[in-house]
């Protein structure tokens, strides 16, 4: 009996011995299994697949495309729509196999409107075109819709794959529609909703010669820039007046809106000088206000109205602004402190005013 007692206890420690032999060498179970984002991709799209395998040593995926990787969690993109066959074979001990499949359906990519500008300036021409995935080279057709303060000066049908054009004001909300159609059935409705912003630059009324005046930039003083035809002139403009509300240099002093703002501690979306009396007459949606150039006895004249521009008449004294129910002069403040008597009146009902010029000529 004894010797059959010491046999079975050889043989449990045995088993012991190999049970912990085992949990030392860290032998897993090899299973196979994987996951995939985003749930839904679309053509073009970047699809991750994340390794949720145990045990193995080796990797193979085939993505159902004719392509194939060997890296643990790799990316993929599937350059068509369609239904594909994914299959994981995990390897060990190069002998050791276990294999999952999946079906991964992408979808065919959702059409975006795009523009070529970050940020886009009244008078200042963008391009506007469409993002569509079309790998099968389908017949597509463009409808354009553009707001009333955008002019159109290419693709002018309204039908082309692309626009360009300009916006006529600035600070307002503008909206441009494109309805396309994929072999003549109805693909989407795009939407590029922007509010366009002032340049930043002296801006100057010019003459092309045909007396017509049209909006243009002056860059660096030395060119100017049409919005009208996207161009560039040094010969054929003359400079009518170099004011405008969104620069002003005075010596090594620079007012630009931003600078403006700070005087005032808060946002302007333009402003006019009196040159002679050092003043600065700025305007927003809550009112215009007046401050001396260094940002001293700041005042607002006009409260609680939306302003929407301003000029100063240095020849004849007044300063002009325009709000919804129409235009307004006042003489313009003599003063240090800007206190004098504040009493406007009404020179017409003109309404959507967005910018105001003086013929000198008519003083």
């Amino acid at each position: 009996m004894k010797s059959n007692y010491n046999f079975w206890k050889l043989g449990l420690i045995s088993l012991a011995g190999l049970a912990g032999l085992a949990g030392l060498t860290g032998c897993k179970e090899l299973t196979c299994d994987f996951t995939y984002s985003p749930t839904t991709p679309v053509a073009g799209q970047v699809v991750s697949f994340s390794n949720l395998s145990t045990g193995a040593d080796d990797y193979l995926w085939t993505f159902g495309d004719n392509s194939t990787s060997e890296a643990n969690s790799p990316t993929h993109i599937y350059r068509k729509p369609g239904k594909y066959t994914v299959t994981l074979t995990i390897i060990r001990n190069k002998v050791e196999k276990r294999s999952r499949t999946q079906y991964v359906t992408i979808e065919d990519t959702i059409p975006s409107l795009a523009c070529d500008s970050n940020t886009i300036y009244a008078f200042t021409a963008v391009k506007f075109y469409p993002k569509i995935y079309n790998p099968w080279s389908k017949t597509i057709t463009y409808a354009w819709t553009m707001p009333d303060d955008a002019v159109v000066v290419a693709g002018k049908s309204l039908d082309s794959s692309a626009v360009v054009c300009y916006f006529t004001q600035s600070g307002k909300k503008s909206e441009v529609k494109l309805f396309l159609t994929k072999d003549g059935s109805p693909m989407d409705s795009l939407r590029y909703s922007t509010t366009p912003t002032h340049r930043k630059g002296i801006s100057v009324l010019y003459n092309n010669g045909q007396a017509m005046e049209q909006f243009a930039y002056l860059i660096n003083n030395q060119s100017v820039y049409s919005a009208a035809t996207n161009t560039q002139d040094t010969t054929n403009i003359r400079l009518l007046t170099s004011e405008q509300d969104t620069m002003y240099q005075y010596g090594s002093t620079k007012y630009t809106i931003e600078t403006v703002s700070q005087l005032l501690s808060q946002p302007i979306v333009g402003f006019q000088v009196d040159r002679l009396m050092g003043k600065i007459y700025a305007y927003n949606n809550s009112g215009l206000w007046v401050c001396n150039m260094a940002g001293t006895h700041s005042r607002k004249l006009v409260n609680g109205v939306s302003v929407k521009a301003v000029k100063v008449d240095g020849a004849g004294n007044r300063v002009y602004w325009a709000t919804s129910e129409g235009i307004y002069a006042h003489p313009l403040m003599n003063t240090e402190t800007n206190q004098e008597i504040f009493t406007p009146h009404q020179v017409n009902n003109a309404n959507q005013i967005t910018r105001i010029s003086i013929n000198p000529n008519l003083h």
